[in-house]
């Protein structure tokens, strides 16, 4: 049912809402309410520097971060337009072997 990639990826969209839910809870949103964080207690690591590369979570002094709610929802819908393209890929490909398959069935 799911493979080891799947479920990584799984994993992986978890703990990146779990890191923007945290911010959320925190009322991080701004320079001016951004929160201490330790990068190294953040898990995985790389995720969060990630999503820090990625402008997501803004650092607004020496370890201090909040969420760029704008940037976080421009970077879900990329998401969701990846996904979206992958799946049409799919489905087309599926479409393409069932109409050779059944043409070389007759």
């Amino acid at each position: 049912m799911y493979s080891a990639g799947n479920t990584a990826a799984i994993a992986l969209a978890v703990r990146r809402r779990r890191f923007i839910r945290m911010f959320e809870e925190a009322g991080a949103m701004s320079p001016n309410t951004a929160i201490a964080v330790d990068v190294n207690d953040m898990k995985p690591r790389f995720m969060f520097k990630r999503m820090v590369a990625q402008g997501i979570f803004v650092e607004a002094a020496a370890g201090r971060f909040y969420l760029d709610e704008a940037r976080e929802a421009e970077m879900r819908k990329e998401r969701q337009k990846t996904v979206a393209g992958f799946v049409i890929v799919v489905a087309v490909l599926i479409l393409i072997a069932y109409l050779f398959s059944s043409k070389i069935a007759f």
